[in-house]
C-alpha cells in the first residue's frame, strides 16, 4: 500500500518537475546533407517554450558552423551533441587499425571542438558496426582506446563527457555495442580509464535488442544520461519503416505507444533516472507522422508522454 501510495502522490506533480524533455533536431528535420536547411530549421526547436533540452550536430563550414552554435549559445537549452554526421559506417570507432582511429579521431575531435563552443552537455555517438565473434573482443579494445583518447582531448577542454548509444546487434543495425550486458561489462572496466563515460538509451531500439525495458534501463543504470523516447516497426519487415528508422510515437503497426511510455517512465522514476534534485533529459527521437509537420507531430507525441505520465 505505501508503494502505490508513493506512486499516486507523484503523478499529481507535472512531468517537468523530474525531467527535461526535448527532441532530437536531425530526425524531425532532414538536414544531414543540407546545412542551409539545418539552420534555417534550427529555431523552430530552439525556441519552443516546451522544450528543455535539444539533441543536434553543428553543420560542417562556413557560415554554417558558427551561425549554428550562436543560436544553440543564445537558446539556454541543455544541449547534447550526436555526432551523426561523421562516417561511423565506413570507418566505426571500433575500427582496430591504427591508420583509420587516428582519421576518425581528428574528424571528432573538430566535432567536438564545435560542441564545446556552443556550450554542449554531452558528446554521444553510435560506434558502428559488429565485426563478429572472432573479432569482437578486439573491436571492443579498439573502442575503449577510441574512448580514451577522446575522452583525453574533451577533458583537456573542459567537462563534457562521452556517451555510447545503445543499438541492436542482431536485427537491423548490427553494432558492436547491442547486447546491454556486454556493452555495461565494457563500460565497467573503462571507467578505471574514463570515469565519466556515460550511456544513450533509446527506447526505440529496445525492442529491436530483444530485450526489455526493465532489463536496459535497470542494467544501465549507474551509466545511464540520456534517454531517447522512440519507435520501432518490427514484425512488418516490409514496412518502409521497418527497424530502427525513428518512426512516431503511435504509429500504426510501431511497438511503442502511451502503455510503453507509462512503463518506461514509471522504470526511469524507480532507479532515479528521473528525479526532483536532478532531473533526467527525455528527448524525443522520432520522425514526423506521414501527412502531418514536424510539429503537429511534436504536439501529439508529447501529448502522448503527458498521458502516459498521468497513467503511472
Amino acid at each position: 500500500m505505501a508503494h502505490e501510495k508513493h506512486w499516486r502522490l507523484i503523478v499529481k506533480e507535472p512531468l517537468r518537475n523530474y525531467a527535461k524533455i526535448g527532441v532530437s533536431h536531425h530526425f524531425f528535420f532532414p538536414c544531414k546533407d543540407d546545412p542551409q536547411y539545418h539552420l534555417e530549421t534550427l529555431p523552430r526547436v530552439l525556441q519552443r517554450e516546451d522544450l528543455e533540452c535539444i539533441d543536434l550536430t553543428i553543420p560542417y563550414g562556413e557560415p554554417f558552423r558558427s551561425t549554428a552554435i550562436e543560436l544553440i549559445k543564445a537558446s539556454g537549452k541543455t544541449i547534447i551533441y550526436n555526432g551523426y554526421l561523421m562516417p561511423t559506417a565506413k570507418i566505426p570507432l571500433c575500427t582496430t587499425s591504427p591508420t583509420e582511429r587516428a582519421q576518425i579521431l581528428m574528424l571528432a575531435k573538430d566535432q567536438v571542438d564545435a560542441a564545446y563552443e556552443a556550450g554542449c552537455t554531452w558528446f554521444m555517438q553510435s560506434v558502428g558496426a559488429d565485426p563478429g565473434l572472432e573479432n569482437r573482443a578486439k573491436a571492443f579494445d579498439a573502442l575503449g582506446i577510441y574512448i580514451e583518447d577522446l575522452s583525453q582531448y574533451m577533458a583537456s577542454k573542459g567537462h563534457m563527457a562521452f556517451l555510447v548509444e545503445l543499438m541492436d546487434r542482431n536485427v537491423h543495425k548490427r553494432s558492436l555495442c547491442g547486447p546491454t550486458g556486454e556493452t555495461i561489462e565494457f563500460l565497467r572496466d573503462l571507467k578505471e580509464r574514463v570515469p565519466n563515460v556515460g550511456v544513450v538509451a533509446d527506447m526505440g531500439h529496445i525492442p529491436l535488442m530483444e530485450e526489455t525495458f526493465l532489463q536496459v534501463f535497470t542494467s544501465t543504470s549507474e551509466f545511464l544520461r540520456h534517454v531517447h523516447l522512440g519507435n520501432c516497426i518490427l514484425k512488418e519487415r516490409s514496412h518502409p519503416l521497418w527497424g530502427a528508422m525513428h518512426p512516431p510515437i503511435g504509429l500504426e503497426g510501431g511497438e511503442i505507444d502511451v502503455p510503453e511510455l507509462a512503463e518506461v517512465l514509471r522504470i526511469l522514476l524507480n532507479i532515479g533516472y528521473l528525479n526532483r534534485e536532478k532531473r533526467g533529459t527525455l528527448s524525443l527521437e522520432i520522425r514526423p507522422f506521414p501527412g502531418m509537420t514536424p510539429e503537429e507531430t511534436l504536439d501529439d507525441n508529447i501529448g502522448r508522454i503527458n498521458q502516459a505520465w498521468e497513467m503511472i
